[in-house]
């Protein structure tokens, strides 16, 4: 009802009789104290209260009306929430009974919602308070055939899903041809062009998606795309489009500060700001010029060696895990440098960042390490990470100068050697 109509209906009852007085009928009435009249004082105040101009309720529920065809040899339709790391399954329905159901919802706030019929076959929905939405799907081709009216968030994420499934489809010809290529003569420059062509595809994937983002800023939909991987590949980081997460976040702090969606990617983001406000200020202690941090570990006999020991000598530090491919690879040819190292007055302390102490053990005596090893069990949770603004890809080098100061870092060792003259 909206304020006109209720004005009008005020108006209406000031000229009517106050309710009970039945004026043609008050002499006929058995009960005296029927036909007593209201006082005409009392006539404003029932007005008052009966005829207040009220704001009109806005229905917050979501009704999803889903019409399914082709159902034979499904059982149940299930529909769940996708939190924030997790999936909460909500309602379900019997298909076999019939091909229509109307699920009500009362979310509070704008969400994802997956429907699907058979294991990791989900419909991706985005739906949002007070929306009428109908859905429309081929049982048979499911995520490949379906429509949705009355839910713009729902109709954004299709366009992706639509996209994606095409250019996934060029990449599925690719492997196709490259499989095809692979005993040609040929094969060298057939491989090349499959690598820029699939290049391209996927440079239109990541561009196609940043539209989509961009497009409608105040959709929570931004959250969802930019979580979203090609295939294997990641699309979006924070390292490499921080710009657009920050875009994503203003928007959203501004039109769904409540949405625990837009509460995930600021919190994520602010975990990133600090981490790189970390890192900078950890590269600042690790310049040239600045004293090295220093450290006690265990070395493979157990005994406990610290970092300051070394003072007088030049050191090679460098921080590795037998997984490292790169690492194993380097020790092989740093074996061969070490002894005119060694005989330079520069040692090479090795720390190893893994957490199982005998494969470490096993991996030192394997690849027949000359020099001082030292470990640090305690893994991604070891002090060492920010103490040396390590981060997952090692091995990294640092050169020492006798008074404990540092030279440089890198990820190369030759790269140090060739500074140090050596």
């Amino acid at each position: 009802m909206n304020l006109t109509v209720s004005a009008y209906l005020c108006n209406q009852a000031r000229a009517l009789p106050a309710p009970g007085l039945k004026t043609s009928s008050c002499t006929m009435t058995r009960n005296p104290l029927s036909c007593r009249f209201i006082p005409l004082f009392a006539i404003p105040v029932l007005l008052l209260f009966s005829c207040e101009p009220r704001e009109p309720k806005i229905r917050e529920d979501i009704l999803l009306q889903v019409n399914l065809s082709n159902t034979l040899g499904l059982k149940w339709i299930y529909l769940s929430e996708l939190e924030t790391g997790t999936i909460r399954l909500i309602d379900s329905f019997d298909v076999r009974k019939t091909g229509r159901h109307t699920f009500r919802l009362d979310p509070g706030t704008s969400g994802f919602y997956l429907l699907n019929a058979k294991s990791q076959q989900y419909i991706t929905l985005l739906l949002s308070p007070g929306e009428q939405v109908s859905l429309f799907a081929d049982g048979k081709k499911w995520q490949k055939s379906w429509e949705v009216k009355g839910s713009p968030g729902s109709l954004l994420l299709k366009q992706y899903f639509d996209h994606t499934a095409s250019n996934l489809a060029k990449i599925d010809s690719l492997r196709k041809d490259f499989l095809a290529a692979r005993y040609r003569d040929d094969f060298a420059g057939k491989r090349k062009l499959l690598d820029s062509t699939y290049y391209q595809i996927y440079r239109d994937q990541k561009h196609f998606v940043e539209r989509l983002v961009r497009s409608d800023c105040g959709s929570i939909a931004g959250v969802f795309l930019l979580n979203q991987r090609f295939g294997p590949k990641v699309i979006f980081s924070e390292e490499t489009d921080l710009q657009l997460f920050e875009f994503i976040d203003s928007c959203l702090m501004q039109q769904h500060a409540g949405n625990k969606h837009a509460i995930s990617h600021h919190e994520r983001l602010s975990r990133h700001k600090r981490k790189m406000a970390e890192k900078m200020l950890a590269e600042e202690r690790l310049a040239p010029g600045q004293e090295a941090p220093l450290f006690n570990l265990p070395d493979i006999k157990g005994n406990i060696v610290k970092l300051e020991s070394f003072r007088g000598k030049q050191v090679l530090l460098y921080f590795w895990t037998i997984t490292s491919a790169r690492a194993r690879k380097d020790h092989q040819e740093l074996k061969g440098r070490y002894p005119s190292l060694k005989a330079g007055n520069t040692e090479i302390l090795a720390v190893s960042l893994d957490e199982n102490r005998d494969l470490w053990e096993a991996a030192v005596k394997l690849d027949a390490l000359p020099w001082i090893n030292l470990t640090d069990t305690q893994g991604k949770q070891s002090p060492l990470l920010p103490l040396y603004a390590l981060d997952t890809e090692l091995p990294v080098y640092f050169l020492i100068d006798p008074e404990g100061k540092i030279l440089g870092k890198s990820k190369q060792w030759d790269e140090l050697i060739s500074i140090s003259n050596l």
